[in-house]
């Protein structure tokens, strides 16, 4: 059976805080994301930061994983199946 450790939580950044409370949401979910190991195998497993936003006209969820542990931009959008820097979504997320 396998076993998993938490090795690490990962919390949301200020600067993403502030740039999503700038846009005025109408509501705002924020999951806290985790490094996890499943133990007997050394595997290492990314969960990312949530966050649930709902504006007048749209809901949008952003999973943003921590730059260390991919190369690029670290915003995903899964609904469009795209990935975005933190510029990209300030862009994106000021037309709502």
């Amino acid at each position: 059976m396998l076993t998993f450790k938490v090795l690490d939580t990962l919390k949301p950044s200020d600067d993403v805080l502030e740039m999503i409370t700038n846009t005025k949401p109408t509501y705002i979910k924020v999951n806290n994301g985790k490094t996890i190991l499943i133990e007997r195998t050394n595997i290492k497993s990314i969960e990312p930061i949530i966050y649930e936003l709902t504006y007048d006209t749209k809901k949008i969820i952003l999973w943003e994983y921590p730059i260390s542990e991919i190369r690029g931009n670290h915003f995903y959008i899964p609904i469009t199946k795209e990935t975005y820097s933190f510029k990209e979504v300030r862009k994106l997320l000021s037309q709502y």
